[in-house]
C-alpha cells in the first residue's frame, strides 16, 4: 500500500495495480484503435463500421474509495482514457466508453471479504446486470464517450445507470471551458497530430 506508517524511513510503494490496470489499458487501447482504424481507414465516411472499445473502470473511479490509492487512481484513469480517445475515435467511426461495477461478488475479493462488506448493508450489483450494461452499450450506436455505472438495483431499476458524468453540453460554462480545451488539438486532426 502507499500510505503505510513505517517508523524507519518510507519505502517505494507497489505499484503492480496501475501498471497492470493504467498501462495494460493503454496497451489494449492502442491495440484496439490500430485494429479499429486499419478495419475503419482513416479518412470519415458513411461506409465505416461501428466499433466500440469498453473500459473498466470501477465504483472506484466515480466515488471516494478509502485506503486503496492505487486501485483508485488506475480507475479514475479509465474516464481519462476515454476521454482522451471519445471524440476522436469517433471521428474514425470507432466509440469509446467505460463501464464502472459497483461490488459485483467475483473471484477479485475473498469470500470473508464479501461477506463483511455484505454484513456492513452493501447490496452488491451482478454481474448479469454488467453484461446487460455491456450489451446496452454494444448495441446502442448513440453511446460514445460515457460513463455507465453498474449498480445496485437500490439505485438503478436496469441494474446500471449513466451518471451523466462525461455531458459537457448541459452546462454553458462547462460547454465553453471544453471547447477552448480542444482547440490546439481539433478532433477534425484525428489520433495521429
Amino acid at each position: 500500500t502507499v500510505f503505510s506508517y513505517e517508523a524507519d524511513e518510507p519505502t517505494e510503494p507497489e505499484l503492480t495495480t496501475i501498471d497492470v490496470n493504467v498501462k495494460g489499458t493503454l496497451y489494449t487501447a492502442k491495440l484496439a484503435m490500430h485494429d479499429f482504424i486499419k478495419q475503419n481507414g482513416i479518412t470519415p465516411s458513411a461506409a465505416q463500421e461501428d466499433t466500440c472499445l469498453v473500459l473498466i473502470g470501477s465504483g472506484a473511479g466515480t466515488h471516494d474509495c478509502l485506503r486503496i490509492p492505487q486501485y483508485s487512481a488506475s480507475k479514475w484513469a479509465m474516464r481519462g482514457i476515454m476521454h482522451s480517445l471519445r471524440r476522436t475515435a469517433h471521428y474514425y467511426g470507432s466509440r469509446v466508453n467505460v463501464i464502472h461495477p459497483w461490488y459485483v461478488k467475483t473471484k477479485i475479493l475473498s469470500e470473508e471479504d464479501f461477506a463483511s462488506v455484505k454484513a456492513k448493508g452493501v447490496e452488491f450489483a451482478t454481474a448479469e446486470d454488467a453484461g446487460q450494461c455491456l450489451l446496452r452499450i454494444l448495441s446502442d450506436k448513440s453511446v460514445n464517450g460515457h460513463s455507465l455505472f453498474v449498480a445496485a438495483r437500490k439505485w438503478a431499476e436496469k441494474g446500471y445507470m449513466d451518471m451523466g458524468l462525461e455531458d459537457t453540453e448541459e452546462n454553458e460554462l462547462r460547454r465553453e471551458i471544453q471547447v477552448d480545451q480542444m482547440r490546439g488539438a481539433p478532433v477534425e486532426v484525428g489520433l495521429f497530430a
